[in-house]
């Protein structure tokens, strides 16, 4: 009854047995990372189906997430954002309302909620930004029809209240 008698002894039941619990941990972790691979795709297709653009940056500002969208109105490929600090790929915003609010929110652990012209982009953008344990996530659209639009109906409100009052003295 030794090694080489064709009988298991119980030594070689303990083994096998650690062995099994090896191999059951292992297929656990090879498991839980195909679906977290599965759960990231699909994360990344929602993401990139958004209108909004969306992009996250570490603690030291370095984009670790650019969705379609912000690579669109950022004019630069994802692989040229990733890893790049925002303040140097987008020189533009270096020291302005934008950096503030966002440095402010990582700082404070806060949301933000801003509206910021863009003279690189020509437009005005409504970002929202969202703090969390690994940096920040910023989403943000372009407003500037909107925002035409609102300046269209202030005028015409005044023009209103003008013929009113223009009205009420005759």
């Amino acid at each position: 009854r030794g090694p080489l008698s064709g009988r298991f002894v119980v030594h070689d039941h303990a083994v096998l047995n650690e062995l099994a619990q090896v191999a059951s941990l292992v297929i656990q972790k090879i498991q839980a990372e195909v679906v977290s691979r599965e759960a990231g795709r699909e994360l990344e297709t929602v993401l990139n189906s958004m209108s909004d653009a969306v992009c996250h940056f570490d603690h030291d500002w370095k984009f670790t997430f650019a969705n379609a969208h912000a690579v669109k109105l950022l004019a630069k490929p994802a692989n040229a954002l990733l890893g790049q600090c925002v303040w140097d790929v987008v020189p533009s915003v270096r020291h302005s309302f934008m950096q503030a609010q966002c440095q402010w929110a990582a700082r404070n652990c806060k949301d933000v909620d801003f509206e910021f012209y863009s003279e690189r982009l020509q437009g005005w953008f409504h970002f929202r930004g969202f703090r969390d344990a690994h940096g920040l996530t910023l989403y943000f659209q372009g407003i500037t029809d909107h925002k035409a639009r609102d300046e269209q109906l202030r005028q015409a409100n005044r023009l209103e209240a003008t013929v009113r009052l223009a009205g009420s003295v005759s």
